[in-house]
């Protein structure tokens, strides 16, 4: 079992057990809300970075910034290769879509 660390935009954090490989781990918390929220008040927060056993996991959406350009109007135009492939290089597209939607 993995120990996570989430971290939180508010500064907030979660430790947590977590069953599946590290990059599991950061699909399933990095660029998502959470609520975080007790005592029945809502809280909703959004993880921003992800530890695994003690070690920050890097962002995949970080090497397609490096790769794409945002447009204006919101469209994505590669520019450069990156190192993603397959089902990593659709899971960080869809991480992009939702921190440009959490960003507007």
């Amino acid at each position: 079992m993995l120990t996570i660390k989430a971290h939180f935009r508010s500064g907030n954090t979660i430790t947590t057990g977590f069953n599946g490989l590290p990059s599991d781990a950061v699909r399933y918390y990095l660029w998502k809300e959470f609520n975080l929220g007790t005592g029945g008040e809502d809280f909703m927060d959004l993880c921003i970075a992800v530890d695994v056993n003690g070690e920050r996991q890097p962002d995949p959406v970080d090497d397609l910034l490096r790769a794409l350009l945002i447009g204006k109007s919101g469209d994505a135009i590669l520019i450069a290769q990156c190192n993603l492939t397959g089902a990593d290089f659709h899971a960080a597209m869809d991480l992009i879509i939702q921190v440009q939607r959490t960003r507007r």
